[in-house]
């Protein structure tokens, strides 16, 4: 017989009454990063949760200035974007932190496409966004609109504190706060 011990909204870890070994929830981290912050984030919640990392590959380059200025106009009009095939099944895991860095007050569309390409596999999900200070709740909200999901966490990292590095404390308490029942947000 198995028991099940309960995430915040409803994300199950269950574990055999035989060997009491707790089984992990599969958690799946899937982010697209044109800068290498958001990338930062993931890695960390990837360690921190021992998930698996899937990076959303935009075929459209983004670099540089124009990449930047392609990346706003991209944003700003709601484009698609034309990604690669994704390496892991959102549907084989229990839970899938989708992250973002905010363009305009909204997501990238590397993730918008992601999210539209699996809404129909996702499980649970919470959502991460890096922000330089504005339009995070309005992405966040895009986010659960395009998976048609509200998310179980939600985790959003300033820039100016990834770029001073001190975001390692902020992700460590989010993920502790994933394990537990306590309160479902975190804005830094």
């Amino acid at each position: 017989m198995s028991r099940i011990l309960e995430f915040p909204s409803g994300i199950a870890m269950g574990h055999s009454r035989a060997s009491l070994q707790p089984r992990r929830p599969r958690v799946l981290v899937a982010y697209y990063s044109r800068t290498g912050l958001t990338k930062r984030v993931a890695e960390q919640l990837a360690h921190d949760l021992e998930a698996d990392l899937e990076v959303i590959v935009d075929h459209t380059p983004r670099i540089g200035v124009l990449g930047y200025l392609r990346s706003n106009f991209d944003g700003m009009l709601h484009h698609s974007a034309d990604i690669a095939a994704s390496t892991h099944d959102p549907s084989d895991y229990d839970l899938v932190l989708v992250g973002s860095p905010v363009w305009n007050r909204s997501i990238c569309i590397p993730t918008r496409a992601y999210l539209q390409r699996h809404v129909r596999d996702l499980p649970s999900v919470g959502f991460f966004c890096t922000h330089a200070g504005s339009g995070v709740h309005h992405a966040m909200e895009h986010m659960a609109e395009l998976c048609g999901k509200h998310p179980v966490w939600t985790l959003a990292v300033g820039q100016s504190e990834l770029k001073q590095g001190s975001e390692l404390d902020t992700i460590t308490a989010a993920t502790r706060r994933l394990g537990t029942h306590a309160p479902a947000s975190t804005v830094a």
